[in-house]
This record gives structure tokens, C-alpha cells and sequence, in this order.
């Protein structure tokens, strides 16, 4: 499997619900969900918006498929 990912700088307020609902429906699946490689101002807005507390973050994709396939 080939990943082409980038990190992402901004999000707005759409990007932030398709986050969300991302979340949700994996949440709803006992599924994990896990965002990797988001810059310092989305990172930011996860936290002003106390979703870091929810969401799992981490620097690389490496990171991210370790986490989902636990």
C-alpha cells in the first residue's frame, strides 16, 4: 500500500467537522482514529477546541499505522 501524505497547516471550520466526523463514526466502530503529520496551527486549533484530549496526534504516518494496527 502507497500513502502520499503531506502535513497539513490549516483547517478550517469544514475541515475541523470532517475531523470530527471522522472521529465519530470510527469511534462509533471500535474502530481507531489516529491524525498524523498536523502543523503547529492545527495542532493549535485541536487544542483551543479540547480535542487533543480525544484525538490521538502523532508526528509521522510510521507512528499512526503502528497505532491502528495494535
Amino acid at each position: 500500500m502507497s500513502w502520499k501524505i503531506r502535513q497539513q497547516t490549516f483547517v478550517d471550520s469544514s475541515g475541523l467537522s470532517a475531523i470530527l466526523v471522522g472521529y465519530r463514526l470510527c469511534n462509533q466502530a471500535n474502530g481507531s482514529y489516529v491524525v498524523c503529520q498536523v502543523g503547529d496551527q492545527v495542532a493549535k486549533l485541536l487544542k483551543i477546541a479540547q480535542l487533543d484530549d480525544i484525538i490521538t496526534m502523532v508526528p509521522t504516518l510510521s507512528e499512526a499505522i503502528d497505532i491502528v494496527m495494535m
